[in-house]
């Protein structure tokens, strides 16, 4: 078996207290395998790239800056890495485009990726072994 001790404990926790509600002790050790395993839960992307960046920028609000803004928001842009949940980045885009803007919403959109409940609990992907043996414990 892949899980150490203490992850088929954080799984035998997840199982039996289904903290999100979605009714395991209903399911086939299939099935709560297979909802484990759904990428249905959101988490923030810690980087993007400022390729990624700059591709989510609306083109209107681009041309609508003044030519000091352009130049601030392509040199931010050009980072190889940015953390999109840094409050001071997100301060450097409300200033660049506003606090109510396409491009924030936009990056706001582009910063979240859909997880797994096992990704979001750190535990490695469960085989329907797995969760036959949690339940065991």
């Amino acid at each position: 078996m892949s899980y150490t001790d203490a992850e088929y404990s954080t799984l035998q926790t997840e199982i039996n207290t289904d903290p999100l509600g979605k009714g395991y002790s209903g399911m086939t050790d299939t099935q709560v395998r297979d909802s484990l395993n759904t990428e249905d839960r959101t988490a923030n992307r810690s980087s993007l790239t400022g390729d990624e960046i700059f591709g989510a920028t609306d083109n209107t609000e681009f041309v609508g800056l003044t030519d000091h803004q352009r130049v601030l928001w392509v040199s931010f842009t050009s980072k190889d890495t940015i953390d999109p949940t840094s409050s001071v980045n997100i301060a450097f885009v409300d200033y660049v485009f506003g606090t109510s803007s396409t491009t924030k919403s936009n990056l706001q959109t582009l910063r979240q990726t859909l997880i797994s409940r096992v990704t979001e609990l750190g535990l490695p992907t469960p085989t329907t072994a797995d969760v036959r043996y949690a339940r065991s414990l």
